[in-house]
């Protein structure tokens, strides 16, 4: 079934996974089929695809699994290592826009089975083919697989495999990764508690006191991290390096112009323009004020104007670098409260976003 996962025709995707959770869902299955390629290659189906309900048939055979393991006895530990988890996490947290790597990619053998490449756009991320949102889909889906993987781990090799890895995504200066890490702390969250209720154990609010408590030795250090992000107002984000680049990119070609037109001279243009690692939001405001206001002056007309259009473009890209930092800060500490919330323990003084 394997070769048909990633077939062209949605259908057939369809009917490849319909089958294994047939399987994975029989009342008295054997979990002796389930081996490490299976797993990799479901968990690459929920990152990959592009259609919704695909997409989602994708993340519930890989919980079927996770429970048919569970119940045949087998130790997810004994399929998956920690360098196998690390590299679904690191796929997953992939910036998005940026091409997925394949070197985090499980490829089975070839068979001889030639196919279309269904899934060059969404490797490539070419957000003119695919849209942005389904990316983001498959992003939080693949998030919460890996939550639910963790559920899933022996609890005497959870905080080995796992804790670093998310504290690290957490403090990584990446709202991509803290946001996924939110959602897979979460996500084991509940399903670890969903696991206590089928066991036939208590579980109480987690905000009123009553909640069974966690595994301590994992949240204790992951809430210590989530709350150490709330405690930044408005942390740098590697995320806006690309929009910061454009507005760094438009203030070059606005001072070029004004160099040409003879405002400024090449010396006075360099010193107004930091090199790209030493670049600021605060340098590309100073060249559209007070810089803008001393050059233009020494231009005709018609440059004049010219010179005006150029920073008008500047200025564009500096309101979506503004949008987007805020989007990314807003989105980032509402996946991290819920994380806390989830986890049912909150921090002694509480945040706004809480």
């Amino acid at each position: 079934l394997f070769p048909f996962f990633r077939h062209a025709i949605a259908a057939v995707r369809r009917a490849a996974l319909q089958t294994l959770l047939t399987f994975a869902e029989m009342p008295n299955g054997d979990a002796a089929w389930v081996d490490a390629a299976c797993l990799r290659l479901v968990y690459q189906n929920v990152v990959l695809e592009v259609q919704d309900d695909i997409s989602e048939l994708s993340a519930r055979l890989w919980l079927a699994l996770l429970r048919l393991l569970s119940r045949g006895g087998v130790a997810a530990d004994g399929l998956l290592a920690g360098p196998d988890v690390a590299a679904m996490f690191q796929l997953a947290a992939t910036p998005i826009g940026v091409r997925l790597p394949l070197g985090l990619f499980y490829n089975i053998p070839s068979t001889g089975f030639v196919r279309h490449n269904v899934d060059a756009a969404m490797m490539q991320q070419d957000l003119g083919l695919i849209p942005r949102e389904s990316v983001i889909r498959a992003r939080v889906l693949a998030a919460a697989a890996l939550g639910q993987l963790l559920a899933a781990w022996p609890l005497s090799a959870r905080a080995a495999t796992f804790v670093g890895l998310l504290a690290q995504a957490m403090q990584s200066g990446w709202a991509l990764q803290c946001q996924l890490a939110s959602i897979a702390t979460e996500e084991f969250v509940m399903a670890e508690r969903t696991q206590l209720i089928e066991t036939g154990t208590p579980v109480g609010n987690p905000m009123s006191g009553g909640a069974v408590p966690l595994t301590s030795d994992l949240l204790a250090p992951l809430l210590e991290a989530l709350t150490a992000v709330l405690n930044v107002s408005d942390p740098e984000l590697r995320d806006l390096d690309r929009a910061l680049a454009q507005v760094r990119a438009d203030c070059n070609v606005l001072l070029d112009s004004a160099v040409a037109e003879s405002c400024l001279t090449a010396t006075q243009a360099q010193e107004l323009l930091p090199a790209a690692g030493g670049f600021s939001m605060a340098a590309a405001t100073h060249i559209c004020g007070p810089a803008f206001d001393a050059f233009a002056t020494r231009a005709s007309g018609d440059a004049r104007v010219m010179l005006g259009e150029r920073r008008l473009r500047v200025t564009s890209s500096m309101d979506y670098h503004a949008r987007l930092r805020q989007q990314l800060n807003v989105s980032t500490a509402a996946s991290v409260a819920s994380a806390i919330v989830a986890i049912g323990q909150l921090p002694s003084k509480l945040n706004a976003v809480l």
